[in-house]
């Protein structure tokens, strides 16, 4: 297959930004019209009409031959389990790595009846996953969970719920890790449909890219009403001062070599003034906000979940035990409790 060299980077870059090192091996494969990505989590699959070869390859070495290649056009021939590849200053032969038969059938969705994606669905998955935990050792408490018209992640330290603006006759859970990747790709392929076939939920753009995410199976998730009767609480507004998003941004450096959804600030009020926190391994980084209020809580959260929250300018609620954030339509809240000193 002859293509051109940029368009080949760019596809090589997207697989592996969204395909992850894991226990089950990471593969990446030309089939014929299509490159997929699968590392035992997610399937990706991105349309590719100059392939016509179906194999799995290294993706580090070819990107690495891609990339180091002169010229606009590169040509790519499969022959005796090699990849040979030539430009007009480099050649190359690489070899094939296992067989990709099991691949050819799993990523088939050509008998999956796609619907409508809603609107919100994307935009609810993404805001509950910042109350999942970081160990998936416990499943449930990994995981987002759609269900009706609710979406709902908890990891018993904080809680999220998100009321969809339409019902749909599904229930899954699926990992966190999947929905940051999801949500990543959607901004490359804006994602206008979705099918559940049991084992993962597919996502579909008008181009015909693919994203699939395998879900957990026989993991029970707390029930609608636990979930709904934690979010009564009572107590006073709270509005945040302006300073305290970049304040946010500021300090949230030190914790961004760590996995998305593992990053965590801490935010006290007390004294007039917000002090925004992050630590990591003995160093740390605050920074001071005048705020003017008599308010006393301190609470832990993800400083990119925060940003959000009040850049969307959420209402906030202080209880004697927690703080809430609700988004101004009411449809969206997430939950998570003050820190107590001891």
């Amino acid at each position: 297959m002859r293509c051109r060299r940029k368009e080949l980077v760019n596809l090589l870059k997207l697989s592996k930004r969204f395909v992850s090192k894991s226990d089950f091996g990471e593969t990446t494969c030309f089939m014929p019209g299509k490159i997929i990505g699968y590392d035992g989590m997610i399937f990706m699959q991105v349309p590719f009409a100059e392939a016509d070869v179906t194999c799995a390859f290294d993706l580090e070495k070819l990107l690495s031959v891609v990339e180091g290649a002169g010229g606009e056009e590169v040509e790519l021939k499969l022959k005796d389990g090699v990849i040979e590849f030539s430009s007009n200053d480099t050649k190359a032969e690489l070899k094939v790595k296992e067989d990709v038969s099991v691949f050819v059938e799993a990523v088939d969705v050509s008998g999956v009846k796609f619907k409508r994606l809603p609107e919100d669905l994307l935009d609810a998955m993404f805001l509950v996953s910042f109350s999942t935990s970081k160990d998936i050792a416990n499943k449930v408490f990994s995981c987002v969970c759609v269900d009706g018209d609710m979406v709902f992640a908890t990891d018993n330290f904080r809680v999220s719920k998100y009321k969809l603006k339409k019902f749909i006759n599904v229930t899954f859970l699926v990992p966190a890790s999947s929905v940051s990747r999801l949500v990543g790709f959607s901004k490359e392929f804006p994602l206008v449909e979705f099918a559940y076939d049991g084992v993962f939920v597919h996502f579909r753009s008008k181009e015909g890219a693919v994203f699939s995410c395998r879900l957990f199976l026989d993991e029970e998730f707390p029930s609608k009403d636990t979930i709904l009767s934690v979010f009564r609480v009572e107590g006073k507004r709270f509005e945040f001062p302006e300073g305290v998003k970049d304040a946010v941004k500021a300090v949230s450096f030190l914790v961004k070599d760590q996995f998305e959804l593992d990053r965590v600030v801490s935010v006290s009020v007390k004294g007039g003034k917000v002090v925004c926190r992050a630590e990591k391994e003995g160093e740390w980084v605050e920074k001071v906000v005048p705020c003017g209020k008599r308010e006393k809580f301190q609470f832990l959260c993800n400083p990119d979940f925060l940003v959000e929250a009040l850049e969307r300018a959420f209402e906030v609620t202080v209880g004697k035990e927690s703080i809430l954030f609700r988004s101004k339509d009411g449809r969206f809240e997430h939950l998570v409790a003050l820190y107590v000193e001891e």
